[in-house]
């Protein structure tokens, strides 16, 4: 079977994976099967067969090829095209020559077509100079996500989901550091929500813009100790000074409620388990309505059934957003604020969401899929349809998985 290829060079050929019944992921929000879904980061940091005209051949044994008909059986022909590629958990992914025209992705609950660019990155380096060493240590080389003609890979569009994979010490979390504006690039610049950020912007400036525009979720959860998780999420509200008690207490508790803890408002972080802490983290992260979210590992210290359940709250709010309630429109009616929220953002978007995670299972949650290694953009893979995993088959995958190895 031929498909196109993911951006970026490579020669070695990918090794066969285990094979997983197609029930773990979860087809019911889709109008498709789920051949057509991601690729494996195996695959994409390996690298492919040279391309032949255009195209590459995936050899594949008479059993993998059939399991591949299979899957593809039932799919409508506008969604069978080039680029349709299996992995080992069952499903494929459409590897995309970076800088295509935007595609539009179909969902049972909501046609999701993504907005205007969020985040623009040009020519982004970050070095650092180590005490007792004349050399600098060099992060990141030359990034960009921008829609000029020599650039590969496009920016960020409002509405998207976006994972960044790739090895230990190749540059991820200092990329999603100054795309959150906590770290300045040595050169180049940044577009957040179209206000440049560049190592001359102020911390001031900085500070605001976080606490306005941008949600952070860490892999530690980073919450403190000595507050309710009430008082966590509520926080944030209270610094940016925009909404009153009452309307504080609301939009908290609301939050919470969302993620699933209206019964764990007066529990210090202490007497939460991983999950619960992280789903804190997370309302926490929405408190002020951010139109961006970025994550950082936020599935690495959780279980199978806690990352799954993470996940797919994560791809809620990336597909439909967690906005604020009539209720919080009721408080603020004739006042400053009674613009549909802290940040009005269309009702057509969810929350564009950056993540970094070292799982490759997990990036049939995003549209996009960014692979750094050594400091730059190897290449990405596009998911014309965004999945689930469904827990019990997904297990039984991964101890099947590590029975084999």
């Amino acid at each position: 079977m031929s498909v196109a290829p993911i951006v970026g060079e490579g020669s070695s050929q990918p090794p066969s994976l285990p094979s997983i019944d197609e029930h773990a992921i979860d087809n019911s929000e889709a109008d498709v099967t789920p051949a057509a879904i991601k690729t494996d980061i195996k695959v994409a940091l390996n690298g492919l067969p040279e391309a032949t005209n255009g195209s590459l051949a995936e050899p594949m044994d008479a059993a993998r090829h059939g399991r591949e008909r299979e899957l593809l059986d039932g799919v409508k022909e506008e969604e069978r095209g080039e680029g349709k590629m299996m992995n080992g958990l069952g499903f494929g992914a459409s590897s995309s020559a970076a800088g295509a025209p935007a595609t539009r992705m179909k969902d049972s609950h909501i046609d999701k077509g993504l907005g205007e660019p969020i985040i623009v990155a040009r020519h982004i380096s970050k070095s650092y100079a180590i005490v007792g060493r004349d050399e600098s240590v060099t992060a990141l080389k030359n990034i960009s996500l921008s829609t000029a003609p020599d650039c590969p890979f496009p920016p960020i569009r409002r509405g998207e989901f976006v994972m960044i994979r790739g090895p230990s010490g190749g540059g991820k979390t200092t990329l999603l550091n100054i795309l959150g504006t906590i770290d300045h690039p040595t050169t180049g610049e940044v577009e957040i929500c179209n206000r440049l950020i560049s190592r001359h912007s102020t911390d001031v400036e900085l500070s605001r813009l976080r606490l306005s525009t941008i949600g952070f979720v860490f892999q530690t959860f980073n919450l403190l100790a000595t507050l309710s998780a009430f008082e966590n999420v509520e926080l944030p509200m209270i610094l940016l000074g925009k909404l009153n008690k009452k309307q504080r207490l609301q939009r908290a508790t609301d939050l919470l409620k969302k993620v699933g803890l209206q019964d764990r408002l007066e529990h210090l972080p202490s007497e939460l388990s991983g999950g619960e802490m992280q789903r804190t983290a997370i309302a926490r992260a929405l408190a002020n309505e951010p139109q961006l979210l970025l994550l950082d590992e936020p599935t690495g210290d959780l279980d199978t059934r806690n990352t799954i359940e993470v996940m797919d709250l994560l791809l809620d709010i990336n597909q439909r957003g967690f906005t604020h309630t009539d209720e919080e429109d009721d408080h603020t009616e004739g006042t400053s604020e009674s613009t549909g929220g802290i940040n009005n953002q269309e009702e057509t978007y969810g929350t564009t969401c950056v993540m970094v995670t070292h799982n490759p299972d997990l990036e049939c949650y995003a549209d996009r899929i960014l692979y750094v290694r050594d400091g730059i953009f190897e290449k990405q893979a596009i998911n014309p349809v965004q999945r689930r995993l469904k827990l019990e088959p997904y297990l039984k995958y991964l101890n099947r998985a590590t029975h084999q190895s």
